[in-house]
C-alpha cells in the first residue's frame, strides 16, 4: 500500500473511531466544547484493553466520561490489515471531541 493510500485509510479509521466514541458519550451537562487526548491500547479486532487521559480537558468529570465512552464503544473499528493495525492502531493517541 502506498504511503498516501495508507494515510487515507488511517484517516478514515480515525474518523470512524471518533464518530463511534461520540455516539457513546453523553454530552448532557457539558456546556463547553471540551476536548482531551486519550491513549488507547487495543488488541486485533479493536477490543480496548486500556484507556487513559494523556492530556486533560481541565474537567475531571469530562475526562472520566471520555474514558468510559471508549470502554463502552469497544470494540472499535480498526483495519483488518495486521501490519497497519500493529503500526498505527495497537497504541493510539486520540483527540476526543464529542462535538465533532
Amino acid at each position: 500500500m502506498a504511503a498516501e493510500e495508507q494515510a487515507g485509510v488511517i484517516d478514515q479509521y480515525i474518523a470512524a473511531i471518533s464518530d463511534t466514541l461520540a455516539r457513546h458519550f453523553n454530552k448532557a451537562g457539558f456546556t463547553d466544547q471540551l476536548t482531551c487526548t486519550l491513549h488507547v491500547r487495543m488488541v486485533p479486532g479493536g477490543e480496548v484493553v486500556e484507556v487513559k487521559v494523556v492530556k486533560s480537558s481541565g474537567n475531571a468529570i469530562f475526562d472520566r466520561q471520555a474514558e468510559i465512552a471508549v470502554q463502552k464503544a469497544s470494540p472499535l473499528p480498526v483495519p483488518d490489515d495486521a501490519k497497519l493495525f500493529e503500526s498505527t492502531f495497537r497504541d493510539v493517541n486520540l483527540r476526543f471531541n464529542p462535538w465533532g
